[in-house]
């Protein structure tokens, strides 16, 4: 500057900090600028752009553009972060920016055992996984997304792709529901298995009914509904829960009598009889031919007992009313008849008591003979003198 002097004047020197600013900006986004004071001739260093808090989306920082405070459209040197720069005047630093290319990485899927398929797609960046398109394999279902055919299902629903990638369809088993059965029989028989059964969807269980001896398989039910008297059952593809109830009953068989040729016998009779314990034939025992047994089924039959001599035959009233029956009487008509051979025989000599017993025996016995024969008892008694 210069100063006009019309008299003695005194100039005097004024001085000042020797101080620079650096202004940054944030160039094409929005932001504030920040000044920042330094010393003359001080060595500075740039500061990064994040932080100073300048972003722009689809860009990146690719360095300040210096320009003197003043000509803000010239650029005087270009400074990324952290490079040096010795200030002497006032500058400014605008952020400069670069877009962020865009990768052609390939993302492409693999149905790993489904069926189907589904596109490839460019991609770089967060992606998000796509519902799967492919068909499952039987019995399976889709579990999630790997990055191999064997590898962990990714968690979260995206991906930073960085490179072609394939992505792998996981698959799981449909979980399959459990049925229960209920499976019943009745006295007298079994069903096998019994009680609850419990059966996988889509499977097929078989019960066998058996009936104990003598008795016989009436009837089936199903889910309350008769099937007849089967002796097997099979739930085919089973969906739900169901019931089999079994009732048995005794058999009824028509019987032919048996009785055989062999003789039962008792000390009455003799007959043949059933297994079933019907009797047939049925007789008392005879003896014809006189050897003890019976003639039919050989029962012995013991001889009937004969009469003892010396046992004492009893009196038996006499049925001839034309000969005496008192001895009184008998003594009276011997007085008037003629003398009978008894009474001859009463003149011969007296014989031993011993040898007159046993006449009178003899005379006894044929008397029992003849009362035998004629249904009539008759004794004769000898006369005593």
């Amino acid at each position: 500057d210069t100063i006009t002097i019309n008299a003695n004047t005194v100039v005097k020197a004024v001085w000042e900090d020797n101080v620079y600013q650096v202004i940054y900006q944030p160039g094409e986004t929005s932001g504030n600028n920040e000044v920042y004071e330094y010393e003359a001739n001080n060595i500075i260093t740039f500061l990064d752009c994040e932080e100073l808090g300048y972003t722009r989306e689809g860009f990146e920082f690719d360095y300040w553009s210096i320009r003197i405070l003043g000509d803000n459209l010239t650029e005087v040197a270009q400074k990324r972060p952290n490079e040096t720069y010795t200030l002497t005047t006032d500058i400014i630093a605008v952020a400069m920016w670069k877009e962020i290319p865009v990768a052609n990485y390939t993302v492409s899927f693999n149905a790993n055992g489904g069926s189907g398929s589904m596109n490839s797609v460019q991609f770089a960046g967060e992606y998000t996984l796509p519902t799967c398109g492919f068909t499952a394999p039987t019995g399976k279902q889709f579990k999630g997304w790997a990055t191999s055919a064997n590898g962990s299902v990714i968690e979260g629903t995206t991906y930073n792709v960085t490179a072609n990638v394939e992505f792998f369809a996981i698959w799981e088993n449909i979980p399959v529901p459990n049925y229960t059965i209920t499976a019943t029989a009745g006295a007298n028989g079994t069903i096998s298995p019994s009680g609850e059964v419990t059966v996988a969807g889509g499977e097929d269980k078989t019960f066998t009914i058996t009936a104990n001896s003598g008795y016989h398989i009436k009837d089936v039910k199903v889910n309350g509904s008769s099937i007849g008297a089967v002796a097997t059952y099979t739930f085919n593809d089973v969906v739900a829960n169901a019931t089999i109830t079994v009732e048995f009953e005794v058999d009824t068989v028509s019987h032919t009598h048996d009785y055989g040729t062999t003789w039962k016998s008792n000390e009455n009779n003799h007959w043949n009889e059933c297994a079933c314990g019907d009797k047939a034939n049925v007789a008392p025992h005879a003896d014809e031919n006189n050897d003890e047994k019976c003639d039919a089924c050989a029962y012995a039959m013991p001889k009937a007992e004969e009469n003892d001599p010396s046992t004492p035959t009893p009196d038996v009233p006499n049925t001839n009313t034309d000969k005496p029956t008192d001895a009184t009487e008998s003594e009276k008509d011997d007085s008037t008849e003629k003398p009978t051979d008894s009474e001859d025989d009463e003149e011969e000599p007296d014989e031993p008591a011993e040898k007159k017993e046993g006449c009178g025996s003899s005379v006894a016995l044929s008397a029992f003979s003849i009362v035998g024969l004629f249904g009539a008892a008759l004794v004769i008694k000898k006369k005593e003198n």
